[in-house]
């Protein structure tokens, strides 16, 4: 029984105890923190079976817990989604070749392709991050599109009644030049990334921008030698005329005023588009660890976003402190000073009063517990008798008489009865004792496990802010740090850290994104030798950038730190369609004529195996990835084809 709570005139609240532990971690293991996790969740589980530990609520949260929990939601449904993609893959080759041979043979190619990219991930880049991990997934849409489009313009040749070899030749000559436009653009997508400040963006650059070119070195010599080897059978395209394709939005021109209507009532949203830069909200909220930090922080507004600043002295510290409570911004600031209380004198003489309560209370339960368990029962209800009557007395006289009945059999029972009773009473008699003897505080006198957090080796003193109310807002953290920057210019923390960081990721999204716009400008430029072609091709790309952008305005999906290179890897990755429409024309050569029906199926299919690819993102248990499964679904459906 708890008498602390018993002895409350109001409801305790709830009694929160923290434990700070020094994990060792293997950094040469996948999973750092998992040993010494196991540790602690065992030693919990042994603790969870004594009976003083009955009803007390333990969780392991920190910066491996974290860590380790999201690197395990990111793997096992990496694992899913690779699994799953690699099926979904299969039924749409199945379906777009109808030739079940020529599947496997493009499957074939696509798998080589991505242990070679694994294997170059291994060299290029000394450890994955939780973003970069994501390039197995990306690699079945990248890599399949190229043996999509190889494929269905073999079986074009095919049925103009070529041989096997004689239709692979021609769909080199043919179409190799477009897959390497096409393959080009991609890499610009993801290698627009390499130049920013964000080192997890700019690895998944560096690893898929290779994957790319890798993938496209397979189709162009792995996925030919396997289809001579496979001996595929039937799966004919029928081609038509670029005549009966081109011209299609001059026939329907509703269909593009359609887009830029829809395009145009998307502009008022994008500046509503923001950035969640807190790495909390990319977690899998019903994880132990993600739970416990919650509860950790519950009911605490500023949670864990604060400022720190260090002074050179206490002087110092009082000076800067009462500069920072003026903030309406700052609800509170504690230093080691924020433990010493200015009115000792009068606290320490209403203790000595409240301490003469507890004279000769260890002598009493001495006494009592030198007699026999009946005769203490039999004191315990004497004593009850001589007070005055109320219904709450007489029932536990009643339930005292009805111990000495059954201890007069049992005598055992009495101690038992004691020791459920009693077992907290001693201790915390004991502890009310130091509590009601204290002496006078000052900072040296401080505990030092408060001083460490404090007070340097130099002896200058550190300053905790803590904000006046929640910041999980962007704006509300960052009139939380100007505000106290204004004050203190050095302070720095978790709440500055954040909104730094947001910003540096936010800064290297434009930065990819109009890198990407650029590059995807000059190669098709480059290629068609026409400029006017080139901006008619990334026009679609902008409507696609802004509906994407407005899609997560409305859906409450801000862009984190995994989506935020959907808009670069729209660029560098929807160009291609363009691509195949101007420069794979119906004949070898041909620029700007307009697409043979199967340039427009492998566009169609290509776009299907990338959404499924990218889609399956959305199984994982990580929020990021699932956000990123979204925003890359909504601009893949948007128009990215030119008129």
């Amino acid at each position: 029984m708890s008498w602390q709570s018993l002895l409350d005139t109001q409801p305790a609240p709830f009694a929160q105890r923290v434990l700070t532990i020094e994990a060792v971690q293997d950094f040469h293991a996948l999973h750092p923190a998992r040993a010494a996790l196991t540790s602690i969740r065992d030693a919990i589980g042994q603790l969870k079976g004594r009976a003083e530990f009955r009803g007390v609520q333990v969780g392991v949260t920190g910066d491996p817990a974290l860590r380790e929990e999201e690197l395990k939601s990111v793997t096992d449904g990496m694992v899913l989604s690779f699994g799953l993609s690699f099926v979904l893959l299969a039924v749409v080759l199945g379906f777009a070749l109808r030739s079940g041979w020529m599947a496997a043979a493009a499957m074939l190619s696509l798998s080589i392709g991505i242990a070679l990219t694994s294997g170059f991930a291994a060299l290029a880049v000394e450890s994955l991050n939780l973003v970069s991990v994501a390039f197995t997934v990306l690699m079945f849409g990248l890599g399949i599109d190229f043996a999509l489009h190889y494929c269905l313009h073999v079986q074009k040749e095919e049925s103009e009644g070529k041989a096997l070899d004689a239709a692979l030749s021609a769909t080199a000559r043919h179409l190799g030049p477009t897959l390497l436009v096409a393959a080009g653009t991609a890499s610009i997508g993801f290698l627009a990334f390499v130049p920013t400040n964000f080192i997890g963006i700019a690895q998944l650059g560096v690893i898929s921008g290779a994957g790319v070119l890798i993938a496209l070195a397979c189709n162009l010599t792995i996925l030919p030698a396997a289809l001579r080897l496979v001996r595929r059978a039937g799966g004919h395209s029928h081609f038509v005329s670029a005549a009966s394709l081109h011209g299609h939005w001059k026939r329907r021109p509703w269909q593009l005023w359609v887009v830029v209507g829809v395009t145009a009532l998307a502009l008022p949203l994008l500046p509503h588009v923001r950035f969640n830069a807190d790495p909390m909200g990319l977690r899998d909220p019903d994880t132990a660890s993600v739970k416990t930090f919650a509860w950790l922080y519950d009911g605490d507004d500023g949670g864990p976003y604060r400022l720190s600043v260090v002074v050179k002295d206490a002087a110092e510290a009082q000076a800067l402190t009462g500069k920072l409570k003026a903030l309406p911004q700052v609800g509170r600031v504690v230093s080691t000073l924020s433990f010493v209380p200015d009115d000792q004198e009068d606290r320490l003489g209403l203790i000595a009063f409240a301490a003469g309560g507890l004279e000769g209370a260890g002598a009493e339960a001495g006494q009592a517990a030198d007699a026999c368990p009946l005769q203490r029962v039999a004191a315990a209800r004497s004593q009850l008798l001589n007070l005055p009557r109320n219904p709450e007395l007489d029932r536990l006289s009643a339930a005292i008489q009805q111990l000495q009945v059954r201890a007069a059999r049992d005598p055992a029972l009495v101690s038992a009865v004691e020791r459920d009773l009693f077992a907290y009473l001693p201790p915390l008699v004991t502890e009310l004792r130091g509590q009601l003897s204290p002496e006078v505080l000052t900072v040296q006198s401080t505990p030092q496990w408060i001083k460490d957090r404090f007070i340097a080796t130099d002896g200058r003193l550190r300053l905790e802010i803590q904000p006046a109310g929640n910041i999980d807002s962007v704006p509300a953290r960052r009139a939380f740090v100007e505000a106290v920057q204004s004050v203190a210019p050095t302070a720095s923390g978790p709440a500055r850290s954040v909104l730094e960081a947001g910003g540096y990721v936010a800064g290297s999204m434009i930065q990819a994104t109009s890198l990407a716009f650029v590059l995807a400008i000059g190669v098709v430029w480059i290629t068609t030798r026409k400029f006017s072609l080139a901006l008619i091709v990334v026009t679609p790309l902008v409507f696609a950038a802004i509906l994407t952008s407005a899609a997560g305005v409305l859906l409450d999906l801000p862009y984190n730190y995994a989506n935020v290179i959907v808009l670069p890897l729209l660029i560098g990755l929807s160009v291609d369609a363009g691509i195949y429409l101007t420069v794979a024309g119906s004949e070898p050569g041909s620029i700007g004529k307009g697409p043979d029906r199967t340039t427009a199926r492998s566009i169609l299919f290509s776009a299907l195996t990338t959404m499924d690819s990218f889609g399956t993102l959305s199984l994982s248990d990580h929020r990021g990835l699932r956000a990123w499964a979204f925003c890359w679904r909504s601009g893949w459906r948007s128009p990215s084809s030119p008129p």
